[in-house]
């Protein structure tokens, strides 16, 4: 129990830990972004790259509770949405509403599909 616990409150940790240089590698190829000038392919590399963060923090999640995968998908995508809506609130009037809205949309499924992979690996183990 004590792990799953850690395990969700990780998640949104992780999420946060790998976006702040992933999102520093998108400014170099969209300086303008910094300035407050989001053209749509930032965004979508954006959206894109926070598909990636959000599978990551469910398999960090699932990596580190090792056993109810799937709640622990759901329950640590639930805890990156909290933490996630409340950034996009900070920013809704900087963004376009599609954007917070697919951010916002994609955060559980791929915390569940990252929960799924690790899931998967650990099967994949147990039949060798």
């Amino acid at each position: 129990m004590t792990k799953n616990i850690i395990a969700v409150i990780a998640a949104p940790l992780i999420w946060g830990l790998i976006m702040l240089p992933g999102n520093q590698i998108i400014f170099q190829f969209f300086p303008e972004a910094l300035e407050g000038q989001l053209s749509s392919a930032y965004l979508f590399s954006a959206l894109i790259a926070s598909f990636f963060y959000s599978a990551i923090a469910g398999a960090g999640a699932a990596a580190i509770a090792r056993t109810d995968f799937e709640q622990i998908g759901i329950a640590a995508g639930i805890a990156v949405l909290a933490v996630g809506a409340l950034v996009q609130w900070s920013y809704w009037d900087l963004f376009p509403q599609w954007y917070h809205l697919a951010f916002l949309f994609w955060l559980i499924p791929l915390c569940m599909v990252g929960a799924n992979v690790v899931r998967s690996r650990r099967l994949a183990k147990l039949s060798e």
